[in-house]
This record gives C-alpha cells, sequence and structure tokens, in this order.
C-alpha cells in the first residue's frame, strides 16, 4: 500500500512537532493545549491512513476480480493465461484479438462446408428419394413376375404361353406353357442374357 505525498508530508510534519519539552512525559504532554491539538491532528491523520488503506484494499479487490474475469475470459476462447499476457501481466491485446480474428475466420470456413455438405445432403436426399420411387415400381414390376411366374400354370384359361415367328411360313410355331425356372430360361435367352 502506498500513500499519498500529502499525507506523508502531514504526518511527518506532525510528527517534529511532536518533540516533548524536556521533563514532560506523552501524557502530560497531551493534556496541554499544544498536545491535545497534536493528538486530534494524528487521531485525523490515523483516520486518513486507514480510509486510504480501506479504498487502496478495494481497488486490490476489484483489480483482482476483473484480473480473474479477464483469465476466465481468455480460457473460453482458448487462449489461455500464458499467451494472452505480457511478461508482466497485462492483457496482450493484440494477441488476443489475432486470435479471435483466427477463430472467426475458421468459423467462417466452417460455415461454408457446412452450407456446402447441407446443399450436398439435400441433393443426396432427392436423389434417395426419385431412388424409392424407382425401386418402388420395380418391386411392383417384381411382383407380379413372381405372379406370373410361379402360378401361371394354374391359370388353365390364360396360362402364359410363348410363341415363336417362324421366318418361312410366317406363321406362329406354339412353343407351349412356360413357367417357373423354364420361364426364366426363356426370358433371358430373348433378352440376351443366356
Amino acid at each position: 500500500m502506498t500513500l499519498s505525498p500529502p499525507l506523508l508530508d502531514r504526518i511527518a510534519e506532525l510528527l517534529a512537532k511532536a518533540k516533548l519539552p524536556p521533563g514532560r512525559d506523552l501524557c502530560s504532554y497531551a493534556a496541554s493545549e499544544d498536545g491535545a491539538a497534536f493528538l486530534i491532528a494524528i487521531t485525523n491523520a490515523a483516520e486518513s491512513l486507514i480510509a486510504e488503506a480501506r479504498a487502496s484494499q478495494a481497488l486490490r479487490v476489484s483489480f483482482e476480480r476483473e484480473c480473474a474475469d479477464a483469465d476466465r475470459i481468455l480460457e473460453k476462447l482458448g487462449i489461455g493465461v500464458e499467451r494472452g499476457r505480457t511478461d508482466g501481466g497485462s492483457l496482450h491485446v493484440t494477441r488476443i484479438l489475432n486470435h479471435i480474428q483466427e477463430t472467426l475466420d475458421a468459423l467462417s470456413g466452417a460455415d461454408a462446408a457446412s452450407k456446402h455438405f447441407t446443399a450436398k445432403h439435400a441433393e443426396a436426399t432427392r436423389e434417395n428419394k426419385a431412388l424409392r420411387v424407382e425401386c418402388e415400381g420395380l418391386r411392383k414390376d417384381a411382383e407380379r413376375y413372381r405372379w406370373l411366374r410361379n402360378h401361371s400354370a394354374n391359370q388353365w384359361e390364360h396360362p402364359v404361353v410363348v410363341s415363336q415367328r417362324r421366318a418361312a411360313f410366317d406363321t406362329m410355331q406354339y412353343i407351349g406353357p412356360l413357367i417357373g425356372e423354364s420361364l426364366d430360361a426363356a426370358i433371358d435367352r430373348v433378352r440376351g442374357g443366356g
């Protein structure tokens, strides 16, 4: 704690005046008019010292709280106290601002990437929906074919009958009803798959 120069000068002045006259003790001097004035002055000086000490302590507490708050902010920013303060303990504002700018730049890049991936996700979602619609159509076709393949033999009135056009006579040749694997093989042959 530092005392203000005017207060130190006042205390020095009072102490210089406090020379006790020879043969007088402090109690008898304090009972005199000069001694009473001296005691009042010393009391006032002590009260001033106490008030200044209290104010200084309040400033110190406030300063320590602000330092602790600043250190918490540095930690939350990801800078850390070591990088965020100078060797003397002051805030290193340039480093802090540079770190904040780097963080903002990184967030801006992350935002651009997020927008890119959001667009890609939307595109994939649209493609997925189209593929689901196509798949549903193919599923229905496959169910029809399976029914035809597995149940048409029991439909004597309308069985699946395969015929072949004969080039020489331009007439149809009856091959016969096909079901199951024989129908699969006939379709594959016509399509060129087997």
